[in-house]
Formats: structure tokens, sequence, C-alpha cells
């Protein structure tokens, strides 16, 4: 079988949640058999730089990342980037100037995944046989809702919702990060078209078992006491993440104030929204290495109250053995036995991570690993190999 995923960035290697979603998808693919063709309609301005672009990365046996260099399809990414919206001029920049090489892989393609909203409308005017699916990361309209206070990006945002409801409506399928994201579309919507939920996951590699937490050299090196308790908070720059941060700054200064043994770890993009500096916060920014955190971190938290999809971190935090402490919101698309995580409304978090801080240390690591197991990509992935059997007779 081929399988042609259209995105609107490089993913490979991915950084991002959505990212990995985009990679994760499509990961057990290849091993059984199965091509893979990745065509990446923008992205390279933002990820590469001159001379040094390629336009094809071979990841693996029989899966391909094609990167063609078009200055015309990153152009929606400028706007994006400058006015913060949605890149939703990619549909009709594909559709009145598809490359050769697109509709090439667009014949060739028994399935297409759209990664994206605004690419499953050109699919389906470029396609005659293919199974065309809509990969849903979010609830689109929900995630942009904020845009709905200027005449410039209220045009933004109703194009997206055109570009989404297409996207449900008249796809083949549809991908659903989660049972809820699948309500919502059919609440603003109506019909969903054959629909499957493939919740977010982790690797098989990122699960640990025996982690060491001493790691007391990454503490001395980010300046922080050893006999600290360390929360950690992973996230991008987006919206829900930043509040999160800003909630956590303000537990640190608590901390300051109360001379509690508590750190708090900020690592990721979502730093760069953070000015704050104070003894018991620590804002690393993006890292390359990510793993020295995670082991020097004894609680990690979850303090989302917003957005949409479900949070990937979740599921990466407990791969690494480490308790979760989360808003009720920030646990949606995942299914845990009882006492798995922690979850305490957001004006509850603080208490808890002092309870967890101040030597009782009650909460308990209930089969972290097996839960962690049942979401991983591999298996993820297989599970979306079964639904293109079952349904679109794909093999």
């Amino acid at each position: 079988m081929n399988i042609l995923q259209l995105s609107q960035t490089t993913i490979y290697p991915p950084k991002s949640g959505g990212e990995h979603r985009t990679h994760g998808l499509v990961t057990s693919f290849p091993d059984l058999g199965h091509t893979v063709q990745r065509y990446c309609v923008g992205g390279l301005f933002s990820n590469h730089s001159f001379p040094e672009i390629e336009s094809k990365i071979q990841i693996s046996r029989n899966y391909t990342e094609i990167r063609p260099i078009c200055p015309l399809y990153d152009l929606p990414s400028i706007p994006a980037s400058v006015l913060e919206v949605p890149g939703t001029w990619t549909g009709p920049i594909l559709k009145v100037f598809p490359q050769q090489e697109l509709i090439n892989q667009i014949e060739e393609a028994d399935v297409i995944l759209a990664e994206g909203p605004h690419l499953v409308r050109p699919a389906v005017q470029l396609s005659e046989n293919s199974v065309i699916l809509y990969s849903s990361h979010n609830v689109e309209i929900d995630r942009w809702s904020h845009l709905q206070n200027t005449y410039l990006k209220d045009r933004y945002y109703n194009s997206l919702k055109k570009s989404e409801s297409f996207a449900v409506s008249e796809s083949d399928g549809v991908i659903c990060v989660s049972e809820q994201d699948l309500q919502r579309f059919s609440e603003i919507y109506g019909s969903v078209s054959n629909p499957v939920i493939v919740p977010n996951g982790t690797y098989e590699s990122n699960i640990h078992n025996n982690v060491d937490r001493s790691s007391s050299n990454v503490r001395k090196d980010l300046g922080i006491d050893l006999d600290q308790t360390v929360a950690l908070f992973v996230g991008s720059d987006y919206g829900p993440n930043v509040d999160a941060a800003r909630k956590i700054v303000t537990w640190s200064e608590q901390a300051c104030d109360e001379n509690q043994d508590i750190h708090f770890l900020l690592v990721g993009n979502v730093g760069n929204r953070i000015d704050a500096d104070n003894n018991h916060l620590t804002v690393t920014g993006f890292v390359d290495n990510i793993e020295p955190m995670y082991a020097c971190a004894d609680i990690a938290l979850n303090p989302i109250t917003d957005g949409a999809g479900s949070n990937i971190k979740i599921i990466d935090y407990l791969a690494r053995g480490l308790p979760v402490i989360s808003t009720p919101f920030g646990v949606r698309g995942f299914e845990f036995e009882e006492n798995t995580i922690i979850i305490n409304e957001i004006e509850s978090i603080y208490n808890r991570v002092k309870e967890y801080g101040s030597g009782s240390k009650q909460i308990q690591q209930r089969k972290i690993q097996t839960v962690a197991s049942k979401y991983t990509w591999h298996t993820l992935s297989k599970k979306l190999l079964s639904y293109l059997g079952e349904n679109f007779n794909a093999e």
C-alpha cells in the first residue's frame, strides 16, 4: 500500500507535539511492508538555511520525507508567523499551483493522510481514486477561537472554519485525537465521515524502567538544590501551555515566600513567553536533549485548563516513570486506571505539590509502564492500519 502524507511543514526529526503525532501515526507502516511518502508544503524557510536544503530525507526503508524547494508553498507561513493566524492560504495555493511531483505522488497513492484541514480540499480536487483521510490534531476552530476579535483575524477564522467543515464532512474518513474531539466535530458540523479515534502517544524507546532520579550533575548545572523536590512542566509556545506556565510562575513565587523545598522546572519553547526569575524557578527554553530534564524531576505537572486535542506530555511523563499531577481537563483523550494520575483542579495543584515535597510523598506510580505501553506510537499506528483495512480494504 502506498501512503501519501501531506503536511504543512517539515516534520523529521519531530520536535513539537504535532510533529511527533504526524510521524508517529505512520511509524509501523514501513515495517509492515507499506510505503510512506510525506510531502511537506512549506516549512523550508523556517527549518533550513541555504545552501543546505535537502529536497528528500530517507527516514527509513520505504519511508521518505519530500521537501519541495518552492518558495510559493512557504508563503502562508509568513502571515501565520507574523500575525499568529492559521495558514489558511495553503489550500488555495496547492489548488492553483500543484507541482508535478505532488501530482505524481497523489496519482500513485492508495491512501492520502491530510495533516491539517487546509490540505483536504486540494487532495480531493487533485485525486481521482485515493482514499483521503483528514488527520485532525485538534478541533481547530476551538484552538483558534481567540482570533474573533479583529476584522483581519476574523477573516482567517472564518476561512479556517470553512476548511475544517469541508475536511470533516467531505473526506473519506476522519482521524480524531479523542472522543471529546469527535463529539465536538459532530456538534459543530453534523455528520463526521467514518471516524476513528487514535489518541496521542509516545515511542517505545521513551519507556524507561528504574530511571535514576539522582541526576546531581544536571541539578548542579541548572542551579537547583539537591534536596529540593523538582516539579517539571514541558511545553511548546502555545497559548494553553503559556497560561499553565504563568500559573507555575505564580506557584514558584509562593514557594519563595513560604520557603518551601520545591523547585519548578519549565522546559521547552513555552519559556520564550516567560519573564520571571526567582530561586524556586528555572526556565530552560528549548533543549536538544530533554532526557536529563525528565531524569532530574521528582514529579511532572500538567496544569492545562483549555485547548484542543490532547496533551502528549502526559504519556511522555508516564513513560519516564514520573508521578503526574494534572487538571481534569489535562487528561482528556486518555483512559487511565484509577490512581494512575493525581487529578486536581487548578486551584489545588500547588498544595498537592507541597504535600509531595513535605515528606508525605503518598503519590503512587500504579502500572505506569503498562499505561505508557498502551499508548506507544507503534501500537497506535497499527490501529490506524487496521482501520484502513476494515473500512477501505486498504492492504
